[in-house]
């Protein structure tokens, strides 16, 4: 966690899990907003954590603080802190604070207690959200998706580095059984250069600290997910995404969400008993820009018949993480997917 002294004297609170690199990022422009407005920034102050999810949790506590309580802290007046809490009641959480630093244990307890009674959108929803959005030309080639093994994998990072550099431009890391800790151990092997081209199904708070931009959505989240906050996402660069299973589904979509996964188009390879259903897209609205992206049992004999059916793209699960070379075979269905000309426009 660190706290940037900008040039109009305001401060900024964020955290990451490279702090030379983000430094880095916010003198060349290419940091928050409001930093982008205000340069040149000064490192102030920072604290180290063992865990991304404290760091953010103790970002979050920060940024609700006043002026003078942050220079207290930055200037090392702990005994002040107290003092200059806006709520002076002995008991608030802000006034806690003492010349020995929460226990990491305490933090998590906190942090799970707020999460507890917050939903995912409220975390989300502030100006400092980083945007490292793919190009427009990586977007118009990434007509095929790769959704991650619901549990893990030996050498999991590792397979995901490579189907990256064999020319993956979106990955969905979906782990619903998993932890934050464990994403992010599992975030932490894989090549930073690859994070904006992630996109997480659970644990949204983390994807401030590794520069992620894309949020999925499954069909439970999306339903308590309101207008607003659809808007707020748009408006900081977030690239939404959510699942589907029918036609009627995709045509009550906000125009927020940029796809939508539909399944099951084929019998799926991960699930044996989940078979396909068929889906008239005739019927789909062809005003909406929503992509439309193929998912359920697409391997490499099936993948062109998906874009003749008129989907916008695919999603790869079995047929990458349920064959014996996962690499190889996405591999071959990129070629056929390449030779079919499938655009996948932004």
């Amino acid at each position: 966690m660190y706290i940037l002294e900008c040039s109009d004297g305001s401060y900024y609170t964020g955290s990451t899990i490279d702090l030379d690199l983000r430094l880095k990022q916010h003198e060349a422009g290419e940091g928050a907003n409001h930093t982008k407005k205000h340069l040149p920034v000064q490192l102030r102050y920072y604290e180290e954590f063992e865990r991304i999810d404290l760091a953010f949790y103790r970002e979050k506590q920060i940024q609700g603080w006043n002026r003078k309580k942050k220079e207290a802290l930055i200037l090392g007046f702990q005994e002040k802190l107290n003092e200059l809490a806006e709520c002076k009641n002995e008991s608030h959480y802000k006034n806690k604070v003492t010349s020995t630093p929460l226990s990491h244990q305490t933090q998590l307890n906190r942090m799970n207690n707020n999460l507890a009674k917050q939903s995912v959108d409220s975390i989300l929803i502030n100006s400092q959200y980083v945007t490292n959005a793919l190009t427009v030309a990586e977007r118009s080639r990434s007509h095929i998706i790769v959704i991650s093994n619901p549990t893990p994998v030996t050498n999991e990072a590792s397979l995901i580095n490579k189907l990256f550099d064999e020319g993956l431009a979106i990955f969905h890391l979906r782990k619903p059984e998993s932890s934050a800790q464990e994403l992010v151990l599992l975030l932490q092997e894989i090549n930073p250069i690859y994070y904006s081209k992630i996109a997480l199904h659970s644990h949204h708070y983390l994807a401030k600290s590794f520069g992620i931009n894309r949020l999925h959505f499954n069909e439970v989240s999306r339903k308590q997910l309101i207008e607003d906050a659809l808007e707020t996402y748009e408006s900081e660069g977030v690239i939404l995404s959510t699942s589907i299973h029918s036609t009627d589904d995709y045509n009550q979509l906000s125009d927020k969400f940029d796809y939508a996964f539909l399944s099951p188009v084929f019998d799926s390879i991960s699930k044996p008993n989940y078979q396909a259903q068929l889906f008239d897209l005739s019927l789909i609205n062809k005003k909406s820009k929503i992509k439309l992206i193929a998912l359920g049992g697409i391997n490499e004999t099936n993948c062109s018949k998906a874009f003749e059916m008129g989907f916008d793209g695919i999603a790869l699960l079995g047929s990458v993480w349920q064959n014996n070379d996962g690499i190889t075979n996405f591999k071959k269905i990129s070629q056929i997917c390449a030779n079919e000309k499938a655009e996948f426009r932004r």
